[in-house]
């Protein structure tokens, strides 16, 4: 992950889904669905997951993962509600 050039928005967010996946262990379909209003940085650091039969995983998040997610959610907050972390 430290190959990857930092300032493209491509590889921030590249970099948010991929702390994000092994942070939490997320299936690839969950890890697309996620969306801002399904991370929390206050009062602690989660990110709700939907699974399975409206099943909802609530998930914490290393500060390393936070600080990514935070990265990628400041380039894309100012125009869409989503981290884009769509493939």
């Amino acid at each position: 992950m430290d190959t990857a050039d930092p300032r493209t928005h491509s590889r921030i967010r590249d970099r948010a889904m991929v702390h994000l996946g092994f942070a939490t262990g997320l299936w690839v379909s969950e890890l697309v669905g996620v969306r801002a209003e399904n991370v929390t940085f206050q009062p602690t650091q989660t990110v709700f997951v939907g699974g399975k039969g409206r099943r909802e995983r609530v998930l914490a998040l290393t500060m390393e993962t936070v600080t990514a997610l935070r990265k990628c959610n400041d380039l894309y907050s100012h125009s869409v509600q989503d981290l884009r972390l769509e493939v």
